[in-house]
């Protein structure tokens, strides 16, 4: 007797197995999956959310607007500063300039 463990796995048969599943997959996707698809939607909504969620890819930091945390109270005062600035600013240039301000 050579040993009491499993037998050892043939090489590339991890690959072919994972080809056979994702093909068997496919196949039973393409029958069922619109079925299927619109039962998840109707019986199981929050599945059917996760489902979704589950093929986006993931957000990322740099995906994210630089104001995602900021609430809206704060952005209103960020944008009001912004304005406030813009206006300054075109006075100081209409002054040197003789443009009419903005």
């Amino acid at each position: 007797m050579l040993g009491d463990g499993p037998a050892p796995r043939l090489k590339g048969s991890r690959s072919r197995l994972r080809h056979d599943l994702t093909g068997a997959l496919n196949n039973d996707l393409r029958e069922h999956g619109t079925k299927l698809i619109a039962w998840l939607r109707k019986e199981k909504p929050a599945e059917y959310f996760k489902l979704i969620l589950s093929l986006l890819p993931p957000e990322t930091e740099a995906d994210r607007s630089p104001f995602y945390d900021v609430g809206d109270d704060e952005l209103r005062e960020i944008l009001e500063a912004a304005r406030a600035r813009l206006r300054s600013d075109a006075g100081e240039a209409s002054s040197v300039t003789g443009a009419p301000m903005l």
